[in-house]
């Protein structure tokens, strides 16, 4: 099985510690988002770029970040209403192909659509406990590591 490192045991910002680091950003991967390309067809290759993914274990969907889903030219599928820290919000739904090339993993989704670069947040796409329900995952504190396993 495929593990990748999503903390910080070896890297530091601004003078601040691994675990410090893991702290103020968060477990990370880089994965690449396409457009669904309906049944039959032939998924998209690894031409996307690849985007940096919160790994959140608090999040019940997986969300990506509503201008990256227009500039992807996603469709929406469903719209959803979800509680988060500023209360209830209508979101649009996408179905998207997710791939994470060091996990050699590539499958389709649901992503809520939410305002992640708006906020100032770094991460493009949030990867909560759907995405987590096929991976192990060891979060160590103390060092900044995060290994995900899928």
């Amino acid at each position: 099985m495929p593990t990748v490192e999503c903390g910080f045991p070896s890297a530091t910002i601004t003078g601040l510690s691994p675990a410090d680091t893991l702290a103020r950003i968060g477990p990370t991967i880089l994965v690449r988002i396409n457009s669904y390309p309906g049944p039959g067809i032939a998924p998209a290759g690894s031409a996307a770029q690849q985007i940096p993914a919160l790994i959140d274990t608090g999040a019940s969907l997986n969300c990506l970040d509503e201008i990256l889903a227009q500039q992807l030219q996603l469709q929406v599928v469903d719209q959803l209403t979800a509680g988060g820290i500023a209360g209830p919000a209508k979101l649009n739904v996408y179905l998207a192909q997710i791939t994470v090339p060091a996990l050699n993993l590539n499958q389709f989704a649901r992503f809520a659509g939410v305002h992640l670069q708006a906020a100032g947040q770094a991460h493009r796409a949030l990867l909560g406990r759907p995405f987590l329900s096929g991976c192990s995952m060891l979060y160590d504190g103390k060092t900044g590591s995060v290994q995900l396993t899928h």
